[in-house]
């Protein structure tokens, strides 16, 4: 008998701490602001005034353009090595 006061006891308190955690719970406020029809973005998106134009000069070579070949490189290495060993 005791213990089904007990369990009976502990029924109304789940229910208690039910109805308190929804008293205590979160409450958050959401606010939607929505647009009215009579204040429109006050400048519409326009293009850019002047559409892309490509750069006035086009890319150029470097103005030395690299002349050794494989053996003319081997050749001045060795020769600066050369010089500078003295």
């Amino acid at each position: 008998m005791y213990h089904g006061v007990r369990s009976e006891y502990s029924g109304d308190r789940r229910q208690e701490t039910g109805d308190r955690r929804q008293e205590t719970g979160d409450r958050r406020l959401f606010l939607f602001i929505l647009p009215t029809p009579d204040t429109p973005h006050p400048t519409p998106h326009t293009l850019h005034p002047t559409p892309h134009t490509r750069h006035p000069t086009p890319h150029t070579p470097h103005p030395t353009p690299h002349l050794f070949n494989k053996d003319e490189r081997i050749m001045a290495r060795t020769s600066e090595y050369l010089s500078n060993s003295d």
